[in-house]
């Protein structure tokens, strides 16, 4: 028996409107009226009773925990999650309830889909393999609406039941295209099928769009269900409760420790041994080895001789029944004498047919029990005899049950697509399958018993867990039920699962006991960007940092050994970078990382220092997702985009007159995140662009934007660009004669804007991240007359992580965690640029001022009320 809650049950007669007083008096076995229990009566007047804009409350279903799986292998069972998926049913919120029935329908189709024809392609990686399965699961689809006309077909108008059939080929493009036929032009009102994982997928993807209803017989793959769609329900038990029951029979009554895994090398094999992989590592038995072979081949010795080397004390096999039967007969040839375990396709005559005397003690997983003392089965049989001259098996089985799942189920709700599929989706009494009873979980997949099939003198026999002495409850831990209680608690969904915003981000991993070396002559920190003087965008930084590691090493260096800064850097990055960065970190053996100059190469160096475990302090970068990836070792000099937005919109917003404004935006990284957070801002003030202009990068087409700037006639010019794109832009707009409002992003506060632009910036409005009058108006001093430029944001903030990682390590000692401690401690550090503090994930928390360009330099302009800024950060 499969597992269900006992519910009393009222029978009722519903008479289809349909019915005629002949009708009523028709004959037994000519039935006009369909018995419905008083559940399924008050679901009909709650469905029937809303219009196209109403949702009826239907009551969902809540599952204690997911799929009835086992305390000790449920994933991350240590921690409470933020959200637990699949435990409450979707709902359908859509109008199709509001649907009439068509007037003139001669048959009520149902679609068919699976494998009944040999076929070869890419897609199968060769000749198909499931058309024997699928024509087992045809049969009993047929036969189910034969029988079904035999009673009377659809009783509400006496038409027959069609069965349109289509072949799933195995190319995902035509499975999908024969779901839209037959939903679209066959207009069919339900479809049972298919086999394969990967066309189930698409399948019911497709469903999902034309809304109908998808009923899956012979797909086991447990993600196939994962999909949160509503109009798929499943009547055969997965591979996730057969894996967890051959699991507990392993490991709980066998006590095996080295188990070996051999599969087919198809999502079926990869996708169905998943759950058994991950729950033997959960119950820390890990699987000791695991092959795959091609699907139809016929030499296994390769895989063989490596489980026979890894010393299994079992294998586990999972694919088609010919391939496990000739790995069988291969590894007893070996002398191999291990327990031999299958999935359930291997119950067949087919594997006994192949494995002769071999296929005697071979254990396999089974979602059913054909022996089972059953009236209903042993008609089923009977039937089936009959009409195919050949006994049934699992997939005719399942077909039959589904079938007759979809046909109950249009009897009862009528030529109604999504009534169709709200009265199988709110049934809460198990269906009376042949293939026993099934009860329907939350995602509506079959969560019903599942048995071990044993080959024992000849045949197969059955067995439960109670006949294998396993634990037969399923109620949650209390742990588990907790969660549950977490979840049935509704979360405000006005608030997020997790604001990494209020994240502390902290390392408690190990090496701050590592021992500081011995065999050192110079302490080493990594550079990531230009390390060319004249570089016109990395130049000034590059000669900040080294000059702050030559002050540095004037006061003596760390202990008499002086400081060198290792640069690395790449015009691609994303291409040769990382290497240039990993080769710094383990080949230079650097105790720390500036770097880079932008918001992907700053995104690519924190990719390394999370691994490497080394602090990396960027002076460049103002890309708020930066710190928002929860790694504890890096750290931002520079305010977010989301600070300079805030009061860059607040000053927009303040601008005299009410004439409209023009955002022009460049396609690079950095440009479009901080339009990005920009327009959140401006929304928040309730103001947007009359115009959003993106430009490419290079300036390649300033002359045509600067164009649709002036025929824009805007009152203001936004424009987001780096330094040199910002320039090019700026001077075409003002050739055009544009005498507005500008205001900029970060980048028209360097040098390279600023000497570009030339006349053209003046007045410019920008974020001002560098105010010697708030730093060391020595420093600025200093550099400019040892370099004959004035230092922008980006040098000065360059020279304040370089003397603030000196001071870090001289702190902490030669020892990356401690340096990477040392350097949030030393927060808040007053520097060249003024004073950095980090908050909880490293980021720059101050307060950003507004600049202009007079004279041919930055200067600050008045600041704009508090309150205007806070509301653009919606602080």
């Amino acid at each position: 028996m499969k597992w269900y809650a006992t519910v009393p049950l009222i029978v009722l007669c519903v008479v289809p409107p349909g019915c005629t007083k002949a009708d009523r008096d028709a004959p037994p076995g000519r039935p006009c009226s369909v018995e419905v229990d008083d559940g399924t009566r008050k679901l009909l007047e709650k469905i029937n009773s809303v219009s196209a804009y109403e949702v009826p409350d239907l009551g969902l279903r809540k599952d204690t925990n997911y799929a009835y799986t086992p305390p000790d292998v449920e994933p991350f069972r240590h921690v409470r999650p933020f959200k637990e998926h699949f435990l409450t049913q979707l709902e359908y919120t859509g109008p199709g309830r509001a649907r009439p029935e068509p007037e003139h329908v001669d048959s009520v189709k149902i679609g068919f889909i699976g494998p009944i024809m040999a076929t070869v392609s890419v897609a199968t990686g060769g000749k198909s393999h499931e058309e024997a399965l699928g024509i087992k699961m045809l049969q009993g689809s047929r036969l189910a609406i034969e029988e079904a006309n035999a009673q009377g077909g659809y009783l509400k108008r006496r038409i027959p039941f069609e069965l349109v059939v289509s072949n799933d080929n195995g190319l995902w493009g035509a499975s999908g295209n024969e779901i839209v036929r037959m939903a679209y032009k066959d207009r069919v009102w339900a479809i049972l099928g298919t086999i394969d994982g990967a066309n189930s997928h698409i399948a019911i993807r497709v469903a999902l769009k034309a809304e109908i209803l998808m009923m899956n017989s012979g797909d086991t793959d447990p993600t196939f269900i994962e999909t949160n769609i509503p109009w798929v329900v499943r009547c055969i038990g997965d591979d996730r409760q057969q894996g967890y029951l051959l699991v507990d029979y392993l490991y709980r009554k066998l006590g095996l420790k080295r188990v070996g895994v051999i599969r087919a090398s198809n999502r079926y094999g990869r996708f169905g041994v998943r759950e058994i992989r991950d729950a033997s590592r959960r119950l820390g038995r890990p699987i000791v080895l695991e092959m795959a072979y091609e699907v139809g081949g016929r030499d296994f010795s390769l895989q063989l001789h490596r489980l026979k080397q890894a010393d299994v004390q079992a294998l586990v096999h999972w694919g088609d029944a010919e391939d496990g039967a000739r790995i069988l007969n291969q590894i007893r040839a070996m002398g191999m004498d291990q327990p031999y375990f299958g999935c359930d396709r291997c119950v067949c005559d087919r594997f006994v047919e192949i494995a002769g005397a071999h296929a005697e003690g071979v254990v396999c997983t089974y979602p059913w029990n054909p022996d089972r003392k059953d009236p209903r089965l042993d008609a089923f049989r009977t039937a089936f005899r009959k009409r195919f001259g050949e006994e049934p098996e699992t997939y005719a089985a399942h077909a039959y049950d589904g079938m007759n799942m979809i046909l109950r189920a249009i009897q009862v709700a009528g030529l109604n697509r999504a009534k169709i599929r709200d009265v199988l989706a709110c049934r809460t009494k198990p269906w009376p399958g042949v293939t026993g009873d099934i009860p329907l979980s939350a995602v509506l997949d079959d969560v019903g018993e599942v048995f071990l099939a044993k080959r024992t003198n000849g045949s197969w026999k059955y067995h439960a867990r109670r006949d294998l002495g396993l634990a037969t409850s399923r109620a949650p831990s209390r742990e588990q039920a907790d969660r549950t209680r977490v979840v049935d608690a509704e979360p405000d969904p006005r608030k997020p699962f997790f604001d990494a915003r209020t994240h502390v981000t902290g390392y408690a991993g190990p090496g701050r006991d590592d021992p500081e070396p011995a065999d050192i002559d110079e302490i080493r920190i990594g550079y990531f960007g230009p390390s060319d003087a004249g570089d016109p965008c990395g130049g000034d930084l590059w000669r900040a940092a080294q000059w702050a590691v030559d002050q540095a090493n004037a006061r003596g260096g760390y202990r008499g050994k002086p400081f060198r800064l290792v640069p690395a850097w790449s015009q691609n990055p994303w291409g040769t970078g990382v290497a240039q960065v990993a080769r710094m970190v383990y080949q230079d053996r650097v105790w720390a990382l500036i770097g880079g100059i932008d918001g992907p190469s700053t995104h690519l160096a924190e990719q390394v220092a999370v691994k490497a475990r080394v602090a990396l302090i960027s002076p460049a970068s103002t890309d708020k997702t930066v710190n928002l990836a929860n790694v504890p070792w890096m750290f931002s000099c520079l305010p977010g985009d989301h600070l300079q937005a805030a009061a860059l919109a607040a000053e927009i917003r303040a601008r005299p007159g009410e004439e409209p404004f023009v955002l022009v935006s460049a396609d690079d990284h950095d440009s479009h995140l901080f339009a990005v957070e920009l327009k959140k801002c401006l929304a928040r003030h309730r103001m947007a662009p009359r115009y959003h202009f993106q430009c490419r990068r290079g300036a390649q087409d300033a002359a045509e934007t600067a164009g649709r700037i002036a025929d824009a006639g805007a009152g203001a010019l936004v424009l987001i660009a780096d330094a040199r794109d910002s320039a090019c832009l700026l001077r075409a707009v003002r050739d055009r004669g544009y005498q507005g409002a500008v205001f900029g992003g970060p980048a028209m506060g360097r040098r390279q804007f600023i000497e570009a632009a030339g006349p053209a910036a003046t007045g410019a409005v920008f974020p001002l991240l560098y105010d010697p009058a708030e730093g060391s108006a020595q420093f600025a001093r200093q550099f400019a007359g040892r370099f004959g430029v004035s230092p922008d944001y980006a040098a000065a903030h360059a020279y304040d992580a370089v003397q603030l990682l000196v001071a870090a390590i001289e702190k902490a000692g030669l020892n990356r965690a401690r340096i990477r401690d040392a350097v949030k401690e030393l927060s808040p550090y007053s520097g060249a640029a003024g004073t950095v503090t980090w908050d909880g994930l490293g980021r720059s928390t101050r307060p950003v001022r507004l600049a202009t360009v007079r004279d041919g330099r930055p200067v600050p302009v008045a600041a704009t009320k508090p309150e205007a800024a806070a509301v653009a950060t919606g602080e």
